[in-house]
């Protein structure tokens, strides 16, 4: 499990992807490659263009194939005050959580939280009759889990899912050249531009 810590607190991946962007069998076909002497460098390489293009930390801001975060909160929240999740596209949010002021934890009911989504982000907020209850000034004053992603890989946009087979395929055909932080140099541009296309990128707050 990969934690990300910010200004704000944390987040971190809970569990998935339910299952690979791109499979073995569809990358073979892309690359006519019929031998399976080659299998483990396809595998690191699907492996790669995920982690390149998939998450908060991913160069398209977005969570692809379905899997659930949790994000805490060291900063209690007042009021109705909005709060940025840290990629979309969010599903539903599973469970949350609190600190009150004296340290003890108590959950709360994700009915009663609401989302807004926007193309560059999705907020969570109260929803009506419910404001954020006092919180402790503790490091998981509040968490909230929620799953994201378009669902399967078969959910998932059909250019972002080319432009995963052109970046595979790419670095198979040069895999001699390419290094660790010379990824982005070495995309085709045609693969650049549908991430382009596709980026929303993650707004910190």
């Amino acid at each position: 499990m990969t934690t990300h810590f910010d200004d704000r607190g944390y987040y971190e991946r809970v569990s998935g992807p339910v299952e690979a962007l791109l499979s073995l069998q569809d990358v073979k076909r892309q690359v006519c490659v019929k031998h399976s002497d080659d299998d483990d460098i396809l595998q690191r390489l699907i492996g790669t263009a995920t982690e390149f293009l998939d998450g908060p930390s991913g160069c398209l801001g977005q969570a692809l194939v379905r899997q659930v975060w949790r994000c805490a909160w060291s900063r209690p929240p007042c009021g109705n005050q909005k709060l940025k999740l840290p990629c979309g596209p969010v599903q539903k949010i599973e469970s949350a959580s609190y600190f009150d002021t004296d340290g003890n934890e108590h959950s709360i009911d994700p009915a009663k939280l609401w989302l807004l989504r926007r193309s560059s982000e999705t907020k969570v907020f109260p929803g009506t009759g419910f404001a954020w209850p006092s919180m402790s000034d503790h490091p998981e004053a509040l968490s909230i889990t929620f799953t994201v992603g378009y669902g399967s890989s078969a959910d998932v946009p059909s250019d972002i899912i080319h432009a995963a087979h052109l970046m595979v395929g790419n670095w198979y055909e040069h895999r001699e050249p390419v290094v660790v932080g010379t990824i982005a140099s070495e995309l085709p541009l045609s693969a650049q531009r549908l991430i382009d296309k596709n980026h929303v990128g993650w707004v910190s707050g």
